[in-house]
């Protein structure tokens, strides 16, 4: 079963979610990674709702 383009995008989100996750635990994250984290977080959890309803 081929991928759809809103399952392509979250697998994205996910991936740049958890990249940006593990580069904070490491060594902290500049105000331009923090902002970017916020808005990927935010991101996803719209995603998140938009398909369940």
């Amino acid at each position: 079963m081929a991928l759809t383009s809103t399952d392509r995008r979250k697998l994205m989100l996910e991936n740049d979610l958890h990249s940006l996750i593990m580069l904070e635990n490491s060594q902290g994250l500049n105000t331009y990674e923090s902002i970017l984290l916020k808005k990927l977080i935010k991101e996803y959890h719209e995603m998140n709702y938009e398909c369940t309803k």
